[in-house]
């Protein structure tokens, strides 16, 4: 099964990577993939025949300031 993580150079997609084994895993950069480009991303998924997404990717901030 080929599996799209996003964010996965945060703390909850590393860690997803390295648990799960079986599965063919697709972990583009934001500049490999902008995911906000609703085109790019249906490209991306189709061309390499994504069957699932696992989205942890956020827009990062500095805490304390709101």
């Amino acid at each position: 099964m080929n599996l799209l993580i996003t964010g996965s150079t945060g703390f909850i997609g590393r860690n997803l990577k390295e648990g799960l084994k079986g599965y063919t895993l697709f972990s583009p950069s934001h500049q490999e993939l902008d995911l906000l480009d609703t085109e790019a991303v249906a490209h991306y998924t189709n061309h390499n025949n994504i069957e699932g997404v696992i989205h942890c990717a956020s827009v990062g901030g500095v805490r304390g300031q709101e």
